[in-house]
């Protein structure tokens, strides 16, 4: 007989997703007493604690993080055979729980959610925003079940699958000394001052990728800024004589109205390549999965928009 409850691993992937067994509480619209009751039995069945306490939040133990796969794989798996009763309804409704890297939140999300809803309007978006580091291990976490992110994924644990196209470019304010410099060679770019992203966005690692490519592994440059938000980054380099490397597609208002000049590197492999990410493993929901093929149906070439 098993004596392991849907209730008890409910209780368990919540409160290792938020924290706490009051976020828990709240995510599943039950009491705190009952989560921790839950929680209590399941390590009571399991004879070992599944979770620490660090400060106020709740923390995976070994135990704990060895069996959440498992876990939420079977909440996956029993989702869907319950999907599969409302197969018939032709509806597609409940939560899309994605991770997206900052760019990607700013520039493409609001369009392709907006796309998506005229398919499943009853569909309901839990989108959590950061770099692309950040990205990968909300999936780790099993905090999201999509991923969309802008640099690379080596992690044995996620499946990568190419998604679409995009160019970085150089900027700088229209009365940067080298905006007015025919050939701007990449000595040029070593003497100037720089406002970049922080380390971990795949902006950054594609940035740091090309130069390295074309300048050797000991090219310095001259960092004055590091930031997280892409928005703020333009605002700063339009009041000041920095050069940054952002998306093409987040410059696109500031190039037509003469706020930011794109400037000529052609030396530079600026392009890269957004990826979807999944758990290996993981069983989506009818939801889900047309959320993935609805994302994946826009070509690998295709710019993003």
């Amino acid at each position: 007989m098993l004596r392991i409850t849907l209730k008890q691993l409910q209780a368990f992937d919540a409160i290792a997703r938020l924290g706490s067994v009051s976020n828990a509480a709240q995510s599943l619209s039950l009491s705190q007493s009952t989560i921790s009751m839950s929680l209590k039995e399941l390590e009571d069945r399991l004879a070992s604690p599944l979770f620490y306490r660090e400060g106020r939040r709740l923390v995976l133990s070994g135990f704990g993080r060895e069996i959440l796969p498992k876990a939420r794989d079977i909440l996956d798996k029993v989702q869907s055979i319950e999907n599969l009763g409302h197969s018939s309804e032709k509806t597609l409704s409940g939560e899309i729980r994605a991770s997206v890297s900052t760019t990607i939140a700013n520039y493409i999300v609001p369009a392709n959610t907006g796309n998506f809803l005229k398919i499943a309007p009853d569909a309901q978006f839990n989108l959590r925003v950061g770099n692309t580091e950040q990205v990968i291990t909300d999936l780790r976490r099993f905090q999201s079940d999509i991923g969309l992110i802008e640099g690379i994924c080596n992690d044995s644990q996620i499946i990568s699958q190419p998604w679409r196209k995009d160019n970085l470019v150089i900027i700088a304010n229209p009365d940067h000394p080298l905006c007015k410099k025919t050939n701007i060679t990449f000595d040029d770019l070593l003497a100037q001052n720089w406002a970049l992203r922080e380390p971990g966005s795949g902006t950054r690692d594609t940035f740091e990728k090309a130069m390295r490519q074309y300048g050797g592994q000991t090219f310095t440059l001259s960092l004055a800024i590091e930031l997280a938000h892409t928005e703020a980054l333009k605002r700063i380099i339009q009041v000041n004589y920095f050069l940054g490397c952002i998306s093409e597609f987040a410059v696109q208002r500031e190039i037509e109205r003469g706020d930011l000049v794109v400037l000529s590197t052609p030396f530079l492999n600026l392009e890269r390549t957004l990826y979807l990410l999944t758990r290996a493993g993981q069983t989506l929901s009818p939801l889900m999965e047309t959320f993935r093929n609805f994302c994946l149906t826009q070509s690998v070439d295709d710019r993003a928009v």
